[in-house]
């Protein structure tokens, strides 16, 4: 086996470089899609008409449809787990169980402009999930099980 010169090593590390290179801007492109799906996922329901719901949220939803109107500039789609953080997970997932299990973390929530905007408040950093919402007053409702509160 001869001895390759510095020029031939420079040469492969660069070629091996490259090749990660290009699997970044893929695996980039990969977890932006990744985003967009999570995020059809918190929709599946509907934007608006998700399974769980803001006390305040359904009463809106309840006003317009009262008032016939149908925009809903007074309701927001709030994600229980980030999203950021689900694709983390996703990242990090040792195996396929533990991948479906991340999955069922994607839930969509309706709650008020106003509520979606009181979870942004600095007081609220760092926190996620159902322990960011219990953190809060606002009262949310699993709309499958009997109009139950869930967070009160």
């Amino acid at each position: 086996m001869t001895k390759q010169t510095k020029d031939e090593k420079l040469n492969w590390i660069y070629s091996d470089m490259i090749e990660i290179f290009k699997i970044k801007g893929k695996l980039h492109k990969l977890l932006n899609h990744l985003e967009e799906d999570i995020w059809a996922i918190s929709i599946i329901e509907g934007k608006y008409t998700t399974r769980f719901m803001s006390e305040e949220a359904l009463k809106q939803k309840e006003k317009n449809k009262k008032e016939g109107n149908k925009l809903s500039f007074e309701l927001a789609h709030h994600h229980i787990y980030k999203i950021v953080g689900i694709v983390k997970k996703i990242e990090e997932a040792e195996n396929l169980n533990v991948f479906f299990k991340i999955l069922n973390t994607i839930i969509g929530c309706t709650l008020t402009q106003d509520e979606h905007d009181e979870l942004k408040k600095d007081e609220y950093k760092g926190l996620d999930g159902w322990e960011l919402l219990k953190k809060t007053n606002i009262t949310i409702i699993d709309t499958e099980e009997s109009k139950e509160k869930i967070i009160k």
